[in-house]
């Protein structure tokens, strides 16, 4: 929020219509200095003077946590590994294998000696294809130990999408699994730039990372020099609502200061190390690749890895391997608050941790209700936060509050129509600053600088607000991006598709609420001109060249015309206005 102000002296300053002209000047009461901003008020036709109040940044109430600025991401990892040695780190929920923190060093190792061996240098990009597998976090630690750059990727994108992503990344090489690799194959046919196809397990033809790791060297040292500070480590895509998905650099400082952050003990997940996970978010999601693998074995927790999810499996192995916290996503959530016999299962159970998207306080008091358990913890963040900027504190928290910012963090709520800072309980865009912001998008500078300002300030596209107690909360999005299931569904791609469609000349799309995945994108299609085509032509058409996420689950509606505004930018409120009207109109059939 910005307060009219005297001065001690008067200022010098030139107005030109339309911009914001930004001077300094000492405040008369505390001679502070700070920005003043000068514009020309249209509805008062007057010009105000308007200086900003620092007071409004929220800084983090949990203070600074020193962190290292001299060690690289893989090389904590492999630190900490051999501290908790003969301890167990992964367990295959499928075989019952385990995976100790000594067996995690040397297989990271040898992984890392053989593909040095075989030509992996720094800054080459290593598309990871792949469900969960035990091996997953040592191919991405055995990449970044080479200074490489591990790009995680879904491994349900169809052929098209993972086009887009060898090409994108400009990849070297593929770590993938046999059931992909027809797809993946597809996928590089004639791009000129990769060395090889490696896999997680075995197929007849292709080389696999336990090979490497039968084959390596247990006390290889790598001879890369990393630079924490600038070099990538982790290079996951964010989707957008105005184009393709967007790599977002993240340094090795960027993840070892989230690491830090999030084990300030006011904040820290779990009380008692080693806690045990059952870990069914996918790996190549942030969420699950930062906040639980990543972390998890930096604390020297035990992670029971689930391939693909399933409710009865989940619970089964909550039960069989006594997990005591559980990290989720709100649609689990919803599961668990209907599941009649989940107490029987969750006796082991301290906490649950949910984050992905944001949850309401009923759901949360009808799963702890359903459950038994005492505790529920929300977080937020996004792949361009390293994953984590606030959580909920460990003693407390409040229900439906993501929490609070985490040490060295900033935030700004930003008014949307005057770009001031707001107050408590006034709901704004989310804008952060901090070690764990990512360094920016690759390849694309623009974008970067539209994302981060000059003064080093995330725009996050969230909107939200904090309370009296520096508790926030995320109310909406500003960005139109859709969260189906956790899971992002940029509209822009399915329109692209859509598109290309023969008989449509128009079409927008954005997410409807729906009770179980949150959200499922619809289409708003204009047909053309005397072309016959039916809502099941629309789903099959996206359906067939689409990741399953993103087929429309919410269907299709036929109108006469795309409303947009003069910029043709479409005008998705619009949009919105009319699916509430003919759910009203529904509701009284």
């Amino acid at each position: 929020m910005y307060s009219e102000s005297e001065f001690i002296r008067p200022i010098s300053w030139r107005l030109k219509r339309g911009h914001l002209l930004r001077e300094k000047a000492f405040d008369k009461v505390n001679t502070e200095k700070r920005d003043i901003f000068c514009f020309f008020d249209l509805r008062r036709q007057q010009i105000r003077l308007v200086m900003a109040d620092a007071s409004l940044i929220q800084k983090s109430r949990l203070g600074l946590v020193d962190i290292p600025d001299d060690i690289s991401f893989p090389d904590l990892i492999l630190q900490r590994a051999t501290e908790y040695g003969n301890r167990t780190a992964l367990i295959d929920a499928q075989t019952d294998v385990t995976m100790t923190y000594a067996e995690l060093r040397d297989n990271i190792l040898r992984a890392a000696s053989s593909l040095y061996e075989r030509g992996l240098r720094k800054a080459e990009v290593t598309l990871i294809i792949s469900n969960n597998h035990v091996l997953f976090p040592v191919a991405c630690y055995a990449v970044t130990y080479l200074g490489g750059i591990a790009s995680t990727v879904n491994p349900h994108y169809t052929t098209e999408e993972l086009r887009y992503m060898v090409e994108d990344t400009s990849c070297s090489r593929i770590i993938t699994q046999s059931p992909l690799i027809n797809k993946v194959q597809r996928a590089v046919r004639g791009y000129t730039g990769l060395q090889e196809i490696l896999l997680l397990d075995s197929k007849d033809g292709y080389t696999s990372l336990k090979e490497l790791i039968d084959s390596g060297n247990p006390k290889f040292v790598s001879p890369v020099r990393i630079n924490p500070v600038q070099d990538i480590a982790f290079l996951p895509y964010s989707s957008g609502t105005t184009g393709r998905s967007k790599g977002v650099m993240l340094s090795h400082y960027n993840l070892i200061a989230n690491m830090y952050q999030d084990m300030h003990p006011s904040v820290v997940f779990g009380v008692h190390h080693p806690e045990t996970f059952i870990v069914f978010l996918p790996f190549y999601h942030i969420y699950a690749l930062s906040t639980i693998m990543s972390l998890g074995l930096i604390q020297g927790d035990i992670l029971v890895v689930i391939e693909k999810y399933n409710l009865q499996l989940y619970m089964n192995c909550i039960y069989r391997y006594k997990a005591t916290l559980l990290h989720m996503v709100p649609p689990v959530a919803l599961q668990l608050a209907k599941a009649n016999k989940s107490k029987n299962f969750m006796a082991s159970v301290h906490t649950i941790f949910c984050g992905a998207a944001p949850l309401g306080p009923d759901v949360e008091r009808s799963v702890l209700q359903r459950t038994g358990i005492s505790t529920f913890r929300q977080g937020y963040g996004l792949t361009e936060t390293s994953s984590t900027s606030h959580i909920a504190p460990v003693k407390h928290w409040k229900h439906g509050s993501c929490g609070l910012l985490l040490p060295n963090t900033e935030c700004k709520v930003r008014d949307l129509e005057t770009n001031e800072a707001l107050g408590p309980n006034k709901d704004g865009e989310i804008l952060l600053r901090g070690p764990q912001i990512m360094k920016g998008y690759w390849r694309r500078p623009i974008s970067t600088a539209n994302a981060i300002d000059a003064k080093g300030w995330f725009h996050t596209g969230d909107i939200g607000h904090y309370d009296e107690d520096g508790h926030f909360y995320i109310v909406d999005r500003l960005k139109e991006l859709i969260k189906w299931k956790a899971l992002q569904v940029p509209p822009a791609e399915i329109e692209e598709v859509l598109l290309k469609h023969p008989a449509v000349a128009d079409v927008a799309v954005i997410g409807i609420s729906d009770k179980e995945a949150g959200e499922v994108p619809r289409a708003y299609v204009v047909v053309k001109r005397g072309v016959k085509v039916t809502e099941k032509d629309i789903i099959d058409f996206v359906t067939a060249r689409v990741a399953p996420h993103k087929k429309l689950r919410g269907g299709v509606q036929f109108i006469a015309e795309i409303p947009k505004s003069p910029s043709g930018k479409i005008l998705r409120r619009i949009l919105r206005g009319m699916m509430v009207e003919k759910q009203s109109y529904a509701a009284k059939l």
